[in-house]
């Protein structure tokens, strides 16, 4: 990875940790002066724009250490894809049982497919 990718990376760690632990008061929001563009080309801004958006999270978040973050950040990936996991289990479950029912009930000709 390079430096621009890093940045990103921790930018975004940022981002999701000030929006999940609801740090982010009205207060802190004026303070803050992010533009909502730049979050979302945050992948076509340039390198000190990155600095500056990232100098903004970390005064934001100054209380946490990038680790904490970082594994809090990991850990929620980590519960999501459990989640996305469980969900497409129940889908393929919920899935093969409609296609069975479908072959019994035209096997016994109860409806015609």
């Amino acid at each position: 990875m390079d430096i621009r990718e890093l940045i990103i990376s921790d930018i975004r760690k940022l981002l999701w940790f000030v929006f999940d632990s609801e740090i982010l008061t009205l207060e802190k929001k004026e303070d803050l002066n992010i533009d909502l563009s730049e979050i979302e080309n945050i992948d076509n801004l340039e390198i000190d724009e990155l600095f500056s958006l990232r100098d903004k999270l970390l005064e934001l978040t100054k209380e946490h250490s990038m680790d904490q973050i970082s594994n809090r950040y990991y850990m929620a990936s980590v519960e999501s894809h459990k989640l996305l996991s469980l969900f497409l289990k129940v889908f393929i479950f919920l899935l093969i049982s409609f296609i069975i029912m479908l072959v019994y009930l035209h096997h016994n000709d109860i409806i015609l497919v």
